[in-house]
């Protein structure tokens, strides 16, 4: 069953983007962290907490709407 996600690493793009990210919003690390790594794969966030991302530039899908 795990075999159907993919591990993605924090890098040092997902950090420098975390850097920036922090630098603007007052957001908690892992969100940071979260939003880094969608931003830096350019796929969609899944997610119910939209408001946590709402002044990130990421794609947010809710599954719930």
């Amino acid at each position: 069953m795990l075999s159907i996600f993919t591990i993605i690493y924090v890098d040092q793009k997902i950090a420098d983007i975390v850097v920036d990210i922090r630098k603007k919003n007052r957001i908690k690390l892992p969100d940071a962290i979260i939003s880094a790594t969608a931003i830096s794969e350019n796929v969609q966030l899944v997610t119910r907490n939209i408001d946590d991302f709402e002044n990130i530039n990421v794609k947010i899908l809710n599954p719930f709407e």
